[in-house]
């Protein structure tokens, strides 16, 4: 599991933008977020360098907890 901490992370809409963008980069993953903590769980094949670029793309400044 690969988590991310995304500070500018502070509603429902920041959620369904970000698990959409990240379902679409790959559907069969799991993705869970804590708006509370501001960060994003990602279980799914795709590198933590893709998952980045995903959330940059959509308006997300992301940074690696664990990869």
């Amino acid at each position: 599991m690969k988590k991310f901490r995304i500070e500018k992370m502070s509603c429902n809409h920041c959620v369904n933008a970000i698990t959409g963008a990240l379902k679409a980069l790959e559907n069969s993953a799991s993705v869970n977020i804590s708006k509370q903590d501001k960060t994003v769980e990602f279980s799914g094949s795709k590198s933590s360098t893709e998952i980045l670029d995903v959330l940059n793309a959509v308006g997300y400044s992301a940074t690696v907890i664990n990869n």
